[in-house]
């Protein structure tokens, strides 16, 4: 491979985890806020997911497609890379075809609901592809980014750039336990007047986009030379 060829080889991997990035982190700000254009007043949902059933649901789901299409195209530099992308994908369009129950209260606008599974079949569902989705994005922050050539010296700002990784590997662990925990710990009523699950969601989306934008060259790219 020609030094030209590997210079727009490195140039595409960088623009795919820039729109992985951009797409994780103007998800949840999308959502809310063309729900709000389109019912005329301020109302957040319980969780993300719950967009699936509203208004915007295309939004929802077209999203969801386009980092699913992100994750197959991202080839990765290794086959560990490669397999952690695929369950990603997998995880993804697991949440745009098995939707969970809609929230009580909100008028459901969806008919995406696959006919061959009960509502709460395809709830289940969905909380699985949804743990295979966060975990995988875990597993890209705190394992595949870090990783370096081992016949390079890594620099000054890739040693910056993997302690961003562990930190945001670890935030993105704890507010993946929240999720489960507050349910425990605050009850139903609160959790949802609080939109708990929502800015869990949206916190944990908008940390992972970051280290995407980091591992892109974003910022805090290597000097030349």
């Amino acid at each position: 491979m020609t030094s030209s060829e590997n210079d727009r080889l490195v140039l595409s991997y960088n623009s795919i985890r820039n729109w992985i990035g951009f797409l994780g982190i103007f998800l949840p700000v999308q959502l809310s806020v063309a729900y709000f254009i389109h019912i005329e007043e301020w109302l957040v949902l319980d969780s993300i997911s719950h967009y699936y059933h509203a208004s915007v649901s295309d939004l929802f789901i077209g999203t969801l497609g386009a980092i699913t299409v992100f994750f197959i195209a991202y080839k990765g530099h290794d086959r560990s890379d490669r397999i952690t992308s695929i369950c990603a994908a997998v995880g993804a369009t697991g949440l745009a075809i098995f939707p969970e129950l809609p929230m009580p209260g909100v008028e459901n606008y969806s008919h995406y609901i696959p006919v061959m599974f009960p509502t709460e079949t395809s709830s289940w569902l969905h909380y699985g592809f949804a743990a295979l989705f966060f975990v995988s994005l875990i597993v890209f922050t705190l394992i595949q980014f870090p990783k370096s050539d081992p016949t390079e010296k890594k620099t000054a700002r890739k040693e910056i750039r993997n302690k961003i990784y562990h930190v945001s590997g670890i935030a993105m662990i704890l507010l993946l336990l929240c999720i489960p925990l507050s349910a425990f710990v605050l009850g139903k009523e609160t959790r949802s007047y609080y939109n708990v699950v929502f800015f869990t969601e949206a916190f944990f989306l908008w940390v992972f986009g970051i280290t995407w934008f980091l591992k892109g060259g974003l910022f805090l790219k290597d000097k030349p030379g």
